[in-house]
C-alpha cells in the first residue's frame, strides 16, 4: 500500500507491506521527499506512525544504511529500537533494523 503525507510545504511517499507470515507487522519502505525542500523529517516520522497506527497494526519494521547518520537521529529520537545491524553483501554497506511498537 502507498501513503502519502503532507507536512507543511513537503510531500512524503512511502511503500507499506505486511511482514510475511505476521500481517500485524507493518514494513516501512520505499519512503522519500516527494515535493518540498524544508526539513521535517521528525514530523513525516509521527504522521507515518500515527497513520500505521489507525490501519491496525502492532508495529514497524524499517531498515536504514548506517551511513545515513540524520535517519538514525530521527528514527532514534522518535522512540525506535535497533535489533541488529548485518553487512548488505549487494552494497557492501552496514544496514541496521529498526522497530517502532505501538504497546
Amino acid at each position: 500500500m502507498r501513503l502519502r503525507q503532507e507536512v507543511g510545504l513537503n510531500v512524503y511517499v512511502g511503500s507499506v507491506t505486511d511482514l510475511p507470515g505476521c500481517p500485524d507487522i507493518a514494513v516501512s519502505h520505499a519512503v522519500y521527499k516527494l515535493l518540498g525542500n524544508t526539513p521535517a523529517g521528525e514530523d513525516a516520522n509521527r504522521i507515518r506512525l500515527k497513520q500505521l497506527q489507525e490501519l491496525g497494526y502492532s508495529g514497524v519494521l524499517c531498515t536504514v544504511n548506517d551511513s545515513n547518520r540524520r535517519q538514525i537521529e530521527i528514527l532514534e529520537s522518535n522512540g525506535w529500537t535497533k535489533c541488529d545491524s548485518f553487512l548488505n553483501m549487494r552494497t557492501d554497506h552496514t544496514v541496521s533494523i529498526y522497530f517502532y511498537s505501538f504497546y
